[in-house]
């Protein structure tokens, strides 16, 4: 269920993130290889802090594996 109080703006989200919006903006295109997870509302992007969190744990478990594999 989402909840108004963990819906994000890219500002916010790159804030919490300690990483430039221009980064969360390429995460968001679809030319990405690992997007990160984003609602798309018309022209406005927003991002679901738990969606969020679950796709960072994704992303270095999967890292973390591909580094030991190698």
């Amino acid at each position: 269920m989402i909840t108004p109080q963990d819906i994000l703006t890219r500002k916010e989200l790159a804030n919490r993130l300690k990483v430039s919006e221009s980064w969360v903006f390429e995460k968001t295109r679809a030319r990405c290889e690992d997007p990160i997870p984003c609602l798309r509302i018309g022209h406005y992007v927003r991002f679901n802090w738990p969606d969020v969190s679950a796709w960072l744990e994704t992303t270095s478990t999967a890292r973390a594996a591909k580094r030991k594999a190698a």
